[in-house]
């Protein structure tokens, strides 16, 4: 279970990561009013915690799990990390830094970029062609590489890479919701 589970796992990772790759930052966090509305940074957070939710039909996907394991996996919830998504994002930006980012993230161009990468790993999972149900077009993929090059997007990659704070804490929160499951 963990080979299989490491290697969808890396593929997963690497797809999603693959707009971000080759980005570093050299920002330095700022500590922002807590008066930040949740509304404001509600795209971003939804788009981290999509991100995040794709390893789970992942981790599901391991032919030695009980269907009872598989049923506690699909009850996962990780909107109960909203808030606390929220919190470290405030502390990482500025508000004029999280309303670009919604901005980016609420785009026509960062959902198709989202959405094919999600096509992808359901075309992996189900034995399918990796490159099967993605049509970028020409203007979304220059959309994307003009965020991930910007220094908002390379300081959000730094916040949100592996062992960035945001995502090890989402990930020690699936990983124990997972261990919950008995996997």
């Amino acid at each position: 279970m963990e080979n299989l589970t490491t290697k969808l796992l890396s593929v997963a990772l690497a797809i999603f990561t693959l707009p971000l790759i080759g980005c570093a930052s050299t920002n330095t966090s700022t500590l922002v009013k807590p008066s930040v509305s949740d509304n404001v940074i509600g795209a971003t957070t939804k788009e981290i915690l999509v991100a995040e939710s794709m390893r789970l039909p992942i981790i599901k996907a391991d032919p030695s799990l009980t269907d009872s394991q598989k049923q506690c996996i699909d009850q996962v919830n990780l909107t109960k990390m909203a808030k606390k998504v929220q919190g470290m994002l405030r502390y990482k930006f500025t508000e004029n830094e999280l309303s670009e980012l919604d901005k980016f993230f609420d785009s026509e161009s960062a959902k198709a970029a989202s959405k094919a990468t999600r096509m992808q790993i359901a075309s992996l999972l189900s034995g399918g062609d990796m490159t099967q149900g993605v049509k970028l077009m020409p203007k979304q993929e220059a959309d994307i590489v003009d965020f991930t090059n910007s220094a908002l997007g390379k300081k959000f990659e730094q916040a949100t890479k592996s062992d960035g704070h945001i995502s090890l804490t989402i990930s020690a929160f699936v990983t124990e919701s997972v261990s919950n499951c008995g996997v």
